[in-house]
């Protein structure tokens, strides 16, 4: 009966996200002491404690309706700020609640809190340290296997590589990955030798669930990354489908020294730097050479080529790259019609070469299905450049739910168009505390100035250039927006005049894309408009975001705005 009344008491009074313990208390006759007591007796919950789970709960079977967004959801169930529910959410589901609201997803809700994991980078206690890259690798076999099971979560490497130095407890790692087993362990290998010691640990009591060591031959490991795998899914009773039984048999190379140069060729392309990407396309060059089958290969070998147009490459235009890696890409896709990686990249093609924006979602939606961070990551800003951004929030929410720490989060993006600022700042204040680097220090300036908070981002801008000393375009085009809109006039034509100059010594980047991003800040339209132009021209890799960035919004109602807009096909 008590429990019906307060219930009662809080739907009467739901959207008032003042609505307290006290109020409640006074409501049904008791003081709050009494009240509190009452319900630790009957439930073991205090009373705001009954109060948020109450909202949350409601908050849930509004979401699972579906046609409300989840910042509707927090106001309509209490909560004062959508941050504020979706972090009240987090903790208690163990997932976001666009994760809910997002129909692809909706299926595995109801597991991810018992069935998801976090591989820890595991001990090379290998004599040859430069071995380090055969320990990622094998962690990175293990995980492509567990995340290919859709009732699992796991958690992407480049979350869990902050845990790679430290001491911190399971459990504490467990909570702040909001999952609920970890695997860690140990690699050792001596010549043709390799002993692979794991352990599978709950993440909440930290007690040991299952633990195993592997002495074999080099050439047994495609069979022990298997056989861990499927270890690790059968101990969290992860529920296999008979296509998904199927794929622990398969190995993408049955040729060890292929295979090895792989390893090497992909942990040279997670350096992100230009050396890096020219280091993993000789060694993956090899790789095809030692097995022309190797589908993987092919996509990550296309992968760092497109590398060399990317902003920490800037080597190659972006017709170049993609020219380069198109043939990669279908062979990859003719090997294996269902490899992520390789659909990611000709979602990528489609997109930024052929402008082909039907065909890029196509491919995008085949990639985004095994939850591969940087498929998700391209899939949300293509939903932005379509002006689709309540759906990219939500696909924005599931990539910080597998991977939580993910280096160029479009959390904060979608936030910004979609109008929620204070959301946008909280989260990115969070993300600057845990990382310091060029991507968390370019979007909090992206933010900063669109929040119109100019002499702030112009700090960050700075910040981020003297972190790596190097002068990005993206970078340079929007401090120049700031320059302009505070009035700083020369600054912003100095950059301008950068910009030009680098342009005319054939430098790649985007140029022309960000002297237009400055000139339209500067209301200067008629030279954004022909700098524009130049971008349509040479096909910068910029040129997507067109409708979407938030500079060239006073440019909408230009008629040569909008054809340009059309002939790209939008």
């Amino acid at each position: 009966m008590l429990l019906e009344k307060l219930k009662n008491e809080i739907d009467a009074n739901l959207t008032n996200d003042q609505f307290s313990v006290e109020a409640l208390a006074k409501k049904i006759g008791m003081s709050r002491s009494q009240l509190h007591r009452k319900l630790n007796t009957a439930t073991g919950q205090s009373a705001s404690q009954f109060i948020r789970e109450y909202r949350l709960h409601l908050g849930m079977e509004l979401l699972n309706e579906g046609g409300l967004t989840a910042a509707e959801v927090a106001y309509r169930v209490g909560f004062g700020s959508a941050s504020y529910f979706s972090k009240c959410f987090t903790e208690y589901y163990g997932f976001p609640p666009g994760v809910v609201k997002n129909k692809l997803v909706k299926e595995e809700t109801a597991n991810l809190k018992d069935k998801s994991i976090a591989i820890l980078p595991f001990k090379n206690l290998s004599g040859d340290q430069r071995n380090a890259y055969f320990s990622d690798g094998v962690i990175e076999a293990i995980q492509t296997y567990l995340s290919q099971i859709r009732s699992l979560r796991v958690i992407s490497r480049t979350s869990v590589e902050r845990y790679r130095t430290g001491a911190k407890p399971a459990c504490e790692i467990a909570s702040e990955l909001g999952v609920s087993a970890l695997l860690e362990g140990s690699i050792q290998r001596e010549k043709n030798k390799v002993r692979i010691d794991v352990r599978l640990v709950d993440g909440f009591t930290e007690g040991l669930v299952w633990a195993k060591s592997y002495d074999r031959e080099l050439g047994d490991v495609f069979a022990i990354q298997s056989e861990i795998a499927r270890r690790v899914a059968n101990e969290l009773q992860a529920t296999l489908s008979p296509q998904e039984q199927s794929k622990f048999s398969k190995t993408d190379t049955d040729n060890p020294k292929a295979y090895d140069l792989y390893l090497k060729g992909i942990y040279e392309y997670r350096t992100y730097t230009n050396k890096g990407a020219h280091n993993a396309i000789e060694l993956l060059t090899q790789v095809i050479a030692l097995d022309p089958e190797y589908a993987r290969a092919h996509a990550f070998l296309a992968n760092s080529y497109i590398g060399l147009a990317t902003v920490w490459g800037a080597e190659l235009s972006a017709m170049e790259a993609l020219k380069k890696g198109k043939p990669l890409i279908d062979k990859a896709i003719s090997l294996d019609h269902g490899l992520d990686e390789a659909n990611m990249l000709m979602g990528f093609y489609k997109l930024y070469h052929d402008w082909d924006f039907k065909g890029a979602e196509a491919a995008y939606k085949l990639a985004v299905d095994s939850g591969h961070p940087d498929a998700l990551a391209m899939y949300i800003d293509y939903l932005h450049f379509v002006s689709r951004h309540e759906e990219a929030m939500e696909w924005a929410e599931r990539l910080n739910l597998y991977d939580p720490y993910y280096p160029n989060s479009r959390i904060v993006l979608s936030y910004v168009h979609n109008g929620r600022f204070e959301e946008a700042l909280e989260f990115s204040q969070s993300r600057l505390k845990m990382l310091n680097n060029y991507l968390t220090l370019d979007s909090h300036g992206f933010l900063l100035l669109n929040m119109k908070r100019y002499q702030e981002a112009i700090v960050y801008f700075h910040k981020a250039i003297n972190l790596e000393d190097i002068r990005y375009p993206r970078m340079l085009g929007w401090m120049g927006a700031a320059f302009a809109h505070s009035g700083f006039l020369l600054d912003a034509f100095k950059i301008i005049e950068e910009l030009k100059e680098r342009l005319a010594r054939n430098e790649k980047g985007s140029l022309a894309f960000f002297i237009a991003v400055i000139y339209s800040a500067l209301n200067e339209r008629e030279a954004a408009l022909c700098w524009l132009k130049v971008a349509y021209d040479t096909h910068d890799m910029e040129m997507p975001w067109l409708m979407t960035e938030p500079q060239f919004y006073n440019l909408h109602g230009e008629p040569e705005f909008l054809q340009l807009a059309a002939q790209m096909g939008f």
